[in-house]
């Protein structure tokens, strides 16, 4: 028995490359927890702060098959995995092998896509982990503000806000959204633009005040080449969310007639290719 998962198409090599650079920093070693419909991965902090999952559908890559009958979980270094796909040339395609008569390696190649190419092909033995894992069941709970930002505008407020302070405090109303450093004694504030949100959803008279660690929001911002934009989620005395959407289409946009052949509840989030932080608020 065998896995083979195929990834050609530039945009999304360049996706998953950009996953691994910046994962190893949020969580060292995860589990690729492989089903015969769908990637997923979830990871925790060192200091129980923040929390990640990964959802990459079977047909998001060019080629999926798992000949096993249930889950495979292959324990993996995300430093490591990143070296050896961020090897890639021009023209060339990831491969990823498991075989079950080889069951301590991972087999990466890094093979041409034309076979005329000139671009030396290269071939990978990642060794495998055993990591013992406890899956946190997050619960679904309606959210009270609903963001989606430019990516690249929120790094640059993140980035700038690290300057002045070690936490940001988030106010949040139905006619303002203020960001604020807090830290040192000096401070920042930012008035996100109406120009900059892309679509902006909160409960009515509800005045948001929350604070999070810009430590851990530069993790999760660093992941901004998986999209122009991000969805930011927040939920009173919750952790906050904050989305990734590996596709060219809005996660939130995905209805019935996408996932006709899943008629498991359960099963559905398996079809949005995400990647999705939980970031705790600080207590007062």
């Amino acid at each position: 028995m065998s896995v083979q998962i195929k990834l050609t198409c530039k945009s999304k090599v360049n996706k998953f490359i950009t996953i691994f650079k910046h994962l190893k920093n949020v969580c060292p070693d995860v589990t690729l927890n492989i089903k015969k419909d769908n990637l997923y991965i979830q990871g925790l902090c060192s200091a129980h702060v923040l929390m990640f999952e990964l959802n990459i559908s079977n047909d998001w890559f060019d080629y999926y098959e798992s000949s096993f009958d249930s889950q495979v979980n292959l324990g993996i270094n995300c430093e490591i995995l990143f070296k050896i796909i961020n090897c890639i040339g021009d023209g060339q395609m990831i491969k990823f092998e498991y075989n079950q008569n080889k069951a301590d390696k991972l087999i990466i190649m890094l093979d041409n896509i034309n076979d005329n190419s000139k671009t030396p092909q290269k071939s990978f033995e990642l060794s495998l982990m055993d990591i013992d894992n406890e899956y946190l069941e997050v619960p679904e709970i309606a959210s009270d503000i609903e963001l989606t930002i430019s990516s690249e505008q929120i790094v640059q407020i993140i980035n700038e806000m690290s300057q002045f302070g070690s936490d940001v405090k988030f106010q949040c109303n139905e006619d303002n959204i203020i960001l604020e450093s807090v830290g040192d004694g000096n401070k920042m504030n930012v008035q996100i633009k109406e120009s900059d949100i892309e679509s902006y959803a909160i409960v009515e008279d509800l005045n948001y005040n929350s604070v999070y660690s810009l430590k851990y929001l530069q993790n999760i911002t660093a992941f901004q080449k998986l999209n122009k934009n991000i969805d930011i989620i927040f939920i009173e005395d919750n952790p906050a969310m904050f989305i990734y959407n590996l596709n060219e289409r809005d996660w939130k946009d995905y209805d019935e007639s996408d996932i006709e052949e899943e008629n498991d509840e359960e099963d559905k989030p398996a079809m949005k290719n995400i990647i999705k932080f939980y970031l705790a608020p600080k207590l007062d």
